[in-house]
């Protein structure tokens, strides 16, 4: 038969560990928070209608329907034709450790 084979543990948070392994495994990331909305707010350059979206699921177009906006405070939504013809007037409030 074949030589007797075993394997060495050593401790994740051991000097010998942390020099052959450390490098290998990411570290872990802090959880980076998005900023919040304060205000979901667009302009159509066609129509020059300014969107407020207040609430979750308020999806509104503009007089010419070219673009909407949805999302409220929740998520920032743009779409329709003219996707690339709005302004953004989006505010948001920057988070503290407090918050």
């Amino acid at each position: 038969m074949g030589k007797n084979m075993y394997c060495k543990s050593q401790k994740a948070n051991s000097k010998d560990w942390n020099a052959n392994y450390g490098g290998i495994f990411p570290k872990k990331k802090e959880a980076v928070r998005p900023p919040r909305i304060k205000e979901n707010k667009i302009k159509c350059l066609s129509c020059n209608t300014i969107l407020t979206s207040y609430f979750r699921h308020d999806f509104k177009w503009c007089k010419c329907e070219s673009i909407f906006v949805d999302g409220g405070m929740d998520y920032l939504r743009r779409g329709g034709e003219g996707i690339d013809n709005y302004e953004e007037l989006s505010t948001y409030v920057e988070e503290t450790e407090e918050d």
